[in-house]
């Protein structure tokens, strides 16, 4: 994939994120994702979930990588 796509991606699950937020806030029906990722780690399950959603989010955002001449 060109780094477009990857980068068109990122922003298209990042206005989802945030639609989803918004939804959550106004209609009040479904909940934030601050109360899900609550509910998901009340088990330690969903905490080495969230955990690995953590890192693999940060390696593919913070990592630099090496583009060959």
């Amino acid at each position: 994939m060109s780094r477009a796509v990857t980068l068109a991606g990122y922003a298209l699950l990042f206005a989802g994120l945030v639609a989803c937020q918004m939804a959550a806030l106004l209609a009040g029906r479904i909940p934030t994702l601050g109360q899900a990722a609550s509910k998901v780690a009340r088990r330690p399950l969903g905490r080495w979930l969230l955990l690995a959603a953590w890192l693999w989010v940060g390696w593919h955002l913070f990592v630099r990588s090496h583009v060959a001449s």
